[in-house]
């Protein structure tokens, strides 16, 4: 059997060229997980695909051939390279080499234009690798042009054993798929990944990182060191990250399940509590350390989530947890005492400043947008 041969009968069991059903104004983005690489597949109907190459009728005569559905391969892979990101193991990749181009009619028949709402052009392209990755994230940036209510269809597939069906929206245009635990729930038991210690500690600490420099946890940690008083910011942080652990920790280990719209809430509680006091200052009485505490024990609601979502397996539950406190509290450490400089230095511990003020105005708000998108309705 030759080569092209063997690929196109390969391809067509990978992915059909007409799904029965197929709704306009979406797509679909297969991905498979295997042993020697990731095998990712694209695959939109023609109206869709026009969208990014507007000349795939070349000659206007109301059908596609192959050839042009081949003219067509660099455009699209172009676009799909800048706009749909491809992360493994915390790291962007490129989506790799593309190969040979599926069509849906048989014996190559160009597609009619009756026909272009339904039948589905799939452009694959192959990532090396040596082994079963521990982590794959894909981003979607595709609505722009394929519209603000395009869906993605997507599948995560890993050898034969698991089938991931995912889909990505303007509202939701990212998923992180977890290869060791959705192997850990397959029905068809497998031997679990590969994944260097080292590499996976790395990976976690620098997640640890991210999660305690996003915007929204930098703003809380500098009204706290504003409601701090003078003297006391380094001994309200130690409790702060105290109240985090007492949280994040049992309820990673624990498996609580979180709905999404609790995962902001935490935040939003904390930013408008803390800010509403650096507002409104009462000299009689003076913060206790017991709100470092509280806003601590609620911030960890949300590195939980973040926490469950990056340890796999029951086994790698305590090292992996480890390696993604020590980013956080590093981040939050370096953050604090660089914060810390700058209001010592423009003087905002002082009574009545105006700096704490207009940064505690702001945090109240961000808290409101946060406590808003929490419970809008998905």
């Amino acid at each position: 059997m030759s080569r092209a041969l063997w690929l196109a009968l390969a391809w067509n069991w990978l992915w059909p060229g007409s799904v029965p059903g197929h709704q306009p104004d979406t797509s679909h983005l297969t991905l498979r997980i295997g042993g020697s690489g990731i095998d990712a597949v694209f695959a939109a109907d023609v109206a869709t695909l026009q969208r990014l190459a507007p000349r795939l009728d070349a000659d206007g005569d109301g059908g596609i051939s192959r050839d042009e559905g081949e003219a067509s391969r660099a455009a699209v892979a172009t676009y799909l390279r800048e706009h749909l990101f491809l992360d493994v193991d915390g790291g962007e990749v490129l989506w790799g080499d593309p190969q040979p181009l599926g069509w849906p009619m048989p014996d190559l028949a160009p597609i009619p234009q009756a026909e272009w709402h339904q039948m589905l052009l799939s452009y694959p392209f192959h990532l090396p690798g040596k082994a079963l990755p521990g982590e794959v994230q894909v981003t979607c940036d595709v609505f722009i042009e394929l519209g603000l209510t395009h869906k993605v269809i997507g599948e995560f597939q890993i050898l034969d054993a698991v089938k991931h069906p995912v889909v990505f929206t303007l509202e939701e245009p990212d998923y992180r798929f977890n290869v060791g635990q959705a192997l850990a729930k397959a029905p068809v038991r497998l031997p679990p990944p590969t994944i260097t210690p080292a590499l996976s500690a790395g990976r976690l600490f620098r997640r640890g990182l991210e999660a305690s420099s996003r915007p929204a946890t930098l703003l809380l940690v500098l009204t706290l060191l504003l409601a701090a008083p003078p003297g006391r910011a380094s001994g309200w942080l130690a409790i702060f990250m105290l109240g985090l652990l007492l949280t994040s920790l049992p309820m990673t280990l624990l498996g609580v399940p979180f709905a999404a719209r609790w995962l902001h809430l935490g935040q939003a509680v904390s930013l408008m509590s803390v800010s509403a006091l650096n507002l409104r200052p009462t000299p009689s009485r003076p913060q206790r350390p017991e709100l470092a505490l509280v806003c601590g024990l609620l911030q960890g609601i949300c590195f939980a989530a973040a926490n469950r979502e990056s340890c796999l397996s029951p086994g790698t539950a305590v090292p992996c947890l480890a390696a993604f406190q020590a980013g956080t509290t590093t981040g939050l450490t370096c953050a604090a005492l660089f914060l810390t400089t700058i209001l010592t230095l423009l003087g905002a511990w002082r009574p009545g400043s105006l700096l704490p003020k207009a940064t505690s105005a702001a945090a109240l708000l961000c808290g409101a947008g946060l406590l808003a998108a929490a419970f809008s309705p998905s």
